[in-house]
């Protein structure tokens, strides 16, 4: 990241760490935000969040793209083209199952 600007305070800065906060409980599972805040006026950004069935759909996502590297080159375009779309729909996913959480969860 570069340099950014607080919404709040203005004050310009680079995150140098993002920090992660547990944020509740999800069907049984912990529910994590990551997230950086400002040095000035302590505003948090959201970046991401992490629970268990997110944290396997991300898995799935990096074993397909994982896939995708070795048939780079094979000539299988067919292949490619198939896991390069299922890699759309679970990068989709895994937006909307953030938000979900995102909206479900205040991140103080």
């Amino acid at each position: 990241m570069g340099l950014l600007n607080c919404d709040d305070c203005k004050a310009e800065f680079t995150v140098k760490k993002i920090k992660s906060k547990k944020a509740g409980i999800y069907k049984g599972n912990n529910v994590r935000f990551n997230y950086f805040d400002s040095p000035k006026c302590k505003k948090k950004y959201f970046v991401g969040a992490r629970e268990q069935e997110l944290n396997k759909i991300i898995a799935k996502l990096k074993r397909i793209q994982k896939k995708m590297g070795t048939l780079i080159g094979s000539g299988n375009l067919d292949e490619l083209e198939r896991l390069q779309s299922e890699c759309e729909k679970l990068k989709s996913e895994i937006e909307a199952y953030g938000n979900m959480l995102k909206n479900m969860f205040v991140l103080k």
